[in-house]
């Protein structure tokens, strides 16, 4: 649309009436921004619409004076929205028919793979986590796992953690009513996060009967040598290592250092019990040993 030349230097666009009814034909109207001049111009521009309109316009000089403006601010070329977290609804499957019924965890196992109950009558692939024990949504497609899945003890359903707590006295104390302070201290600075906590407290108290058929072995070989590591082993099973066995990581308790003589341990003769608080482990001689299962 062509524009027309303005006095002191405005520009003026021309309005089509037949996209404006109310307006008369052929209105010049000064746009905005294109004058800094105001006063008896202002006023004179005014004066110059109404009588291009007629004395039947309905155009009100005030209301040519307020114009409408427009501000567009740019964006950076590099800015861009914060990329939004997945929720468990990113992770929920529908495959209920197909898979079996829970187990003692509470856990459906089919083909390798673990499914968890959520609420609604959903299902959750999980995984479990290889630094904490603890069960992780997940997708096949992904690397990464998602959040941590913790099971409601009243209705069996698990739920995505939001909040991590720490691990509390109160709470040991559940599984080891006659824990010592030692106990407490060691389990305390090892597992800060109380849901990780749980997970081993769990496989000590359950583990602790086969643990003791163990360690009967090691006592019935009549050995003082193999009896003192029995004991010392009952010990730190149950994280109540000493403070001059302690071992660390990155300043953060990681468990307990202990050296055992393979001389005195039952040839080739291997246990179930899994030491989770060895964190340092010397083996002296042992010629006669099969090393491989032992480690096992």
């Amino acid at each position: 649309m062509p524009l027309k030349p303005a006095k002191g230097g405005s520009a003026r666009a021309k309005v089509d009436a037949s996209t404006s009814p109310t307006r008369p034909d052929d209105i010049d109207i000064e746009l905005a921004g294109t004058s800094r001049r105001g006063g008896a111009g202002a006023a004179s521009s005014a004066d110059h619409l109404a009588s291009r309109a007629g004395p039947s316009s309905a155009i009100d000089a005030d209301a040519t004076r307020a114009t409408a403006a427009v501000v567009v601010n740019a964006l950076p070329a590099q800015a861009s929205l914060p990329a939004s977290q997945p929720t468990l609804d990113h992770y929920v499957i529908n495959a209920r028919a197909m898979l079996p019924e829970l187990n003692s965890e509470g856990l459906r196992v089919l083909n390798q793979r673990t499914y968890v109950d959520v609420a609604d009558g959903d299902l959750v692939l999980v995984a479990v986590d290889p630094q904490t024990g603890l069960q992780r949504a997940r997708r096949p497609s992904e690397l990464l796992p998602g959040p941590v899945m913790l099971r409601d003890a009243d209705s069996g359903l698990w739920y995505a953690r939001e909040v991590v707590e720490p691990t509390t006295r109160a709470q040991i104390e559940r599984y080891f009513p006659q824990a010592t302070d030692q106990q407490v201290e060691n389990l305390i600075a090892r597992f800060g996060d109380k849901d990780v906590a749980d997970v081993e407290l769990k496989r000590v108290q359950s583990g602790l009967a086969q643990m003791e058929r163990d360690m009967a072995i090691l006592d019935g070989t009549g050995s003082f040598v193999a009896r003192e590591m029995a004991s010392r082993l009952r010990r730190l099973y149950t994280w109540q290592g000493d403070p001059d066995e302690r071992v660390y990581h990155d300043d953060r308790l990681a468990g307990f250092k202990i050296e055992i003589d393979l001389n005195a341990w039952p040839t080739h003769r291997t246990f179930p019990t899994t030491f989770n608080s060895i964190a340092s482990l010397t083996l002296r001689d042992g010629s006669q040993l099969n090393l491989e299962a032992f480690l096992r």
